[in-house]
């Protein structure tokens, strides 16, 4: 077996491989197939994911945690989940987070308020009990005219929620739901290293640290392609948590050096294909309330001040901001 694998490895050897004849070669990887097995099975990443030192529950057993909160006790988890690792835990989670106290049912009163108002009214009719009031007031007539034993039977569907004690047990995980929610892409042991390092810092703040680490390796390496997805998740990022100014200018940036690049690339109508990546900026300006004149001044110091991959000449400046104006239309 050893020998063969040798020959096979040969054949990618241009001095050993040019002598030998042909059907000799064929021979040597027909026979390979015989010893090697294709396998289709794959592994789901969220099944590897590293447990903390500090954490008291599993990586898919704080999804777990987060998927049954809210749901109902006769929640029935759809057959086509067996597919995922996640989905194939999540039932089975279900029990041992309540054993351990990290999942909880709510109380008779949640179960009641559960059902719709006639619903109600039509319990409290049949028991000759009055049915005006607002549902708070029929809720609280059930559970003082009507036996709970009775109740319970009544209404026997009630709603999960996630205790303290699981509140504080996902906690570790956080900045893996906070990556997966914005669509950031960041490797999940990356994002436990830097949790467990600074663990006093916020997830947003731990998330903007990576993300300017990966913008400055993008500049230290001239990766222009590498860079406008780290710069566009940057500025997606910040308008979802808020930081509009940050987002403006990591727009700003992304829409000066994707110009550069077209230009050198010959392309032809940037502005009717620079319409979206406008558009992105002119959103954010609309948050922090620029005017025109004070947006088209922004655009210039940011790409004056950051001149991402030495663009920031005056040349740079104007045909960036021509583009960005001429893509919305906008006479000047």
């Amino acid at each position: 077996m050893k020998n063969l694998l040798n020959q096979f490895f040969s054949l990618f050897s241009k001095e050993k491989a040019i002598n030998r004849d042909r059907n000799e070669i064929v021979s040597d990887v027909n026979d390979l197939g015989s010893f090697v097995t294709v396998s289709h099975e794959s592994n789901d990443p969220d099944e590897n994911v590293p447990t903390p030192a500090n954490a008291k529950i599993s990586f898919l057993d704080a999804q777990a945690l987060k998927f049954w909160n809210k749901k109902t006790t006769d929640y029935e988890v759809p057959a086509y989940y067996a597919e995922s690792a996640f989905g194939r835990n999540v039932l089975f989670a279900k029990e041992r987070l309540l054993e351990d106290g990290f999942l909880a049912v709510g109380d008779l009163r949640e179960n009641i308020s559960l059902k719709t108002i006639p619903d109600l009214k039509a319990v409290l009719a049949e028991r000759e009990l009055k049915t005006t009031g607002k549902k708070a007031e029929l809720v609280q007539r059930l559970l003082d005219y009507v036996p709970e034993d009775e109740l319970q039977e009544i209404f026997p569907v009630g709603k999960f929620y996630i205790t303290d004690l699981g509140t504080e047990a996902i906690e570790p995980y956080s900045i893996i739901q906070d990556s997966i929610d914005h669509s950031l892409g960041f490797s999940y042991y990356r994002l436990l290293q830097e949790k467990e390092k600074t663990p006093q810092e916020s997830n947003n703040i731990i998330l903007t640290r990576l993300l300017s680490e990966d913008i400055q390796k993008c500049y230290r390496t001239n990766n222009k392609s590498e860079y406008q997805r780290v710069i566009t998740n940057t500025a997606r990022f910040m308008m979802e948590i808020g930081e509009y100014e940050n987002a403006l200018n990591a727009y700003i940036l992304s829409f000066a050096v994707w110009i550069k690049e077209a230009q050198s690339l010959q392309m032809f109508d940037l502005s009717s294909q620079s319409f979206y990546l406008a558009k992105n900026i002119e959103s954010c300006a609309q948050h922090l309330n620029f005017e025109l004149k004070d947006l088209l001044k922004h655009m210039s110091e940011v790409i004056k001040k950051s001149h991402p991959f030495g663009i920031g000449t005056e040349k740079d400046i104007q045909k960036t901001i021509k583009i960005f104006t001429d893509s919305l239309s906008i006479h000047l």
